[in-house]
């Protein structure tokens, strides 16, 4: 009897299952995964990995409820070098050259759940950008699906795409990236260190966030230069130098007049001659930025151009007007700093001035591979020191006259007065006429 009963129970539960043969297929609509490599590639490309065609897209499972996506992941990285001596110079300093970038490579970001991160759009005007250890790099971008409107993610008009994207952006150095380069420069240990190491290279919208990483190695080395080239640059600039001194030591371009002392305004513009023109070697060589200059280095030249300018006009003016004899030439610091009686204070405050501007200039471009741009006040206080050094300048000349004359007029009064010899004219003698005598002069 007992049986009997178990094979009609059997039976029963047979013919239920060939009644019913759709129960039997929802399975891969509910997450029990795809049948072949194609489906799942199909599948995979609507960053669920779980879900049919439609359920990436916001379809609903057997239990009415939509799908959820991937969360978008960065799982790789790869650097595309176009030149085989940048593999090579990867190579030296000890990286893997795989991840390597140059300026100009084109970094590679191998982004899963690439659906999800289309839908997260925040504008029509967004654009992926880089991302270093979560510091948005602004300017470095990619045109990946920019045509792709919030309108048409939220209408569910997407185009097909793979559940794994590559998404390309290029290391320009321009104007625009020009402020993402000077975080990547500051951001290395040492300021004489050649590149970067990242620890975390992302993607993500722009003013977003960056994508999470995988299970992958996100680290990357960003290499500012090569040495070599560092070197011969900075072999050119010492020879640059050299010639400047040798022009100074042996010719008149520093000094006021052939045999006159050395002019304060003109070794002053020759200073930040050379400051600005090895500046824009160092920027150009390390940047491949050509427009590092701004409009505050321009105004320090042409402050020290007019310096230069008012000086020779001043000591030109005087020296027709015969108000002005040149300062003897002593030495180098002693012309300068002096005014041909004593040591002028305008003088001293505009060498000093100028040298620790100088300096600022020195260590700010070469910590931060681009130039300074002075603010309006530091630009006023080197206005206002050139222009007192030049109203100093005017009486300087005439007192240097009044000394030359004392002292010419006291080199004469000490000089013993030479007397003349009084030569004797010699004594015509009249002739005597004799008087005749009295009476006949018998």
């Amino acid at each position: 009897m007992k049986k009997i009963i178990a094979l009609f129970i059997c039976a029963l539960c047979s013919g239920i299952g060939y009644a019913f043969p759709q129960g039997a297929q929802q399975a891969p609509a509910s997450g029990a995964g795809p049948a072949s490599a194609e489906a799942a590639q199909k599948l995979g490309a609507t960053g669920a990995g779980a879900t049919g065609a439609k359920g990436a897209g916001g379809s609903t499972g057997q239990a009415g409820t939509p799908a959820p996506l991937a969360v978008p992941k960065v799982i790789g990285i790869a650097v595309f070098h176009p030149e085989p001596r940048q593999a090579e110079n990867a190579a030296s300093i000890g990286k893997d050259v795989r991840k390597v970038a140059y300026a100009g490579n084109t970094i590679t970001f191998y982004v899963s759940g690439a659906k999800a991160f289309l839908k997260s759009k925040p504008s029509d005007q967004a654009k992926v950008v880089l991302y270093v250890n979560g510091i948005e790099m602004p300017g470095m971008t990619a045109d990946w699906y920019s045509q792709v409107t919030t309108t048409q993610i939220q209408g569910g008009h997407l185009p097909e795409l793979r559940d794994t994207e590559a998404i390309s952006i290029q290391l320009l150095r321009n104007p625009v990236t020009q402020n993402s380069w000077d975080f990547l420069y500051r951001s290395a240990v040492n300021f004489t260190d050649s590149y970067f190491d990242v620890k975390n290279a992302s993607i993500g919208w722009e003013h977003m966030s960056a994508l999470d990483k995988g299970a992958g190695d996100n680290s990357l080395t960003i290499v500012f230069f090569n040495w070599w080239e560092f070197i011969a640059w900075s072999l050119l600039y010492v020879l640059i130098i050299a010639l400047f001194i040798w022009l100074a030591w042996k010719t008149n371009v520093l000094k006021v007049n052939a045999d006159g002392p050395y002019s304060l305004s003109n070794t002053q513009l020759l200073y930040w001659t050379m400051l600005v023109m090895g500046a824009f070697i160092y920027t150009l060589m390390l940047t491949d930025i050509s427009m590092s200059f701004n409009t505050s280095i321009l105004y320090m030249l042409g402050i020290s151009l007019g310096t230069t300018g008012a000086a020779v006009a001043i000591d030109q003016n005087k020296i027709n007007s015969q108000t002005a004899v040149p300062k003897a030439s002593q030495h180098f610091f002693k012309d300068l700093l002096t005014d041909g009686n004593s040591y002028s204070i305008q003088r001293v405050q505009t060498f000093f001035w100028n040298l620790i501007l100088g300096l600022y200039f020195i260590v700010y471009t070469v910590k931060n591979k681009t130039m300074p741009e002075f603010s309006t006040t530091m630009l006023l206080l080197a206005g206002f020191s050139s222009t007192a050094y030049l109203a100093g300048k005017v009486p300087e000349n005439t007192q240097a006259t009044v000394a030359a004359q004392a002292a010419q007029a006291q080199a004469a009064q000490q000089q013993p007065i030479q007397q003349q010899p009084v030569q004797q004219q010699p004594v015509q003698q009249q002739p005597v006429q004799q008087q005749p005598p009295a009476n006949g002069g018998h």
